[in-house]
């Protein structure tokens, strides 16, 4: 039966040879639903300053929640009765043998839920060090982020730089660890 999915509301007829059957079929057929939730808050600015300049700060924090569940049909799910089997058992077979052809149980077909959430932390200071026709320009950059997965458990990062802007055009120098 030809379907098409941009045309007019499609059929009984269409929808059961999309879906395998009447309401549902026996499959395959997978039905998802992924979930972000995300909560993020960050500031920034420069309240101080210092002999060489102004001393730049940034913090924040961000909340972060991934969830899925996915609900498969019952050949996916292995609760098609098997023509070898009892009733009411799995329909398990490697021999393909199950009822109406529904061996869908190697598949990726099984229903299926998880979820996940990350809470991170980060500050970063920039301060100048130096600011002269002489020496040129200078700063030392630090930052630092925590997170904690759910499912890892905590991770941390730094970052510790400098550059220096010479007094010869052009030329400049930097370091990070």
């Amino acid at each position: 039966m030809p379907f098409n999915p941009f045309g007019v509301t499609p059929s009984q007829a269409q929808l059961d040879w999309v879906y395998g059957g009447s309401k549902w079929g026996p499959g395959p057929r997978q039905i998802s639903h992924q979930m972000q939730d995300v909560a993020d808050f960050a500031i920034s600015g420069s309240p101080f300053s210092n002999w060489a300049g102004k001393i730049s700060l940034a913090t924040g924090a961000t909340w972060r929640q991934e969830a899925y569940d996915v609900n498969g049909d019952g050949a996916g799910n292995g609760t098609i009765e098997g023509a070898n089997n009892a009733p009411g058992s799995p329909c398990v077979d490697p021999l393909l043998n199950c009822l109406n052809g529904t061996n869908w149980y190697a598949g990726s077909f099984h229903n299926a839920k998880g979820n996940y959430h990350v809470l991170e932390e980060f500050l970063e200071v920039n301060v100048p060090l130096i600011d002269n026709v002489t020496w040129g320009t200078a700063n030392l950059n630090v930052s630092g982020r925590h997170a904690r997965y759910s499912t890892a458990g905590d991770a941390n990062t730094w970052k510790i730089g400098a550059t220096w802007d010479t007094p010869l055009d052009g030329f400049r120098m930097r370091a990070l660890m």
